[in-house]
């Protein structure tokens, strides 16, 4: 899901570039919520979040 005019391309589409994606909470709950769960789901599968959230395996 992209917010804010952001663009989620695949691997080998985005030019070869580094990609820096920065998810941070403003304080909202649903905010709070989204980072909790993706810790707890990047913590659950080992803590790399390039491996995770990248699938590069």
């Amino acid at each position: 899901m992209a917010l804010a005019g952001e663009e989620v391309r695949p691997p080998g589409r985005s030019g070869g570039g580094v990609v820096t994606l920065v998810i941070d909470s403003a304080g909202a709950r649903l905010d709070d919520l989204l980072v909790e769960v993706l810790r707890l789901a990047i913590g659950v599968r080992g803590g790399n979040v390039q491996l995770v959230l990248g699938g590069e395996a």
